[in-house]
């Protein structure tokens, strides 16, 4: 997952790091990030890559990633920095946080106002700050 400041004298400062908690593709059903750079998104297994088989990725929501069903995960990431560690970036630092994992979180719900951070999990709202 890759996030580009835009705004200026920023332009061009970099969030690179995996979006999942392990190595294996995921699919980002909503993400928020705040003006310091605090980053909340949802995430969705691969279909092809659940059961460990491996398989052609696309690059779509679609069929999992649309409505509660499959498990899957919100995080946080706050703090750290992007460095250029052998011609590649690096993610170095900050913290990543699990805020909830499941089979009933809507992955299209997640919404932020200010610092706080909400989605839904069995058809109630959930609430963290970042």
């Amino acid at each position: 997952m890759v996030i580009e400041d835009l705004r200026a004298p920023k332009r061009g400062t970099l969030i690179f790091r995996p979006a999942g908690v392990n190595s294996r593709p995921v699919k980002v059903g909503s993400l928020r990030i705040d003006g310091a750079g605090h980053v909340a998104w949802i995430i969705c297994p691969e279909p092809v890559y659940a059961n460990g088989a491996g398989g052609n990725i696309y690059g779509e929501r679609k069929p999992d990633c649309l409505r509660p069903g499959a498990k899957d995960t919100v995080l946080t990431s706050i703090g750290g920095q992007t460095v250029v560690m052998n011609g590649m970036p690096t993610f170095v630092g900050g913290h990543l946080s699990v805020l909830d994992r499941g089979r009933r979180i809507d992955p299209l719900s997640l919404k932020l106002r200010g610092e706080a951070l909400s989605w839904i999990s069995g058809h109630r709202r959930r609430h963290a700050h970042l």
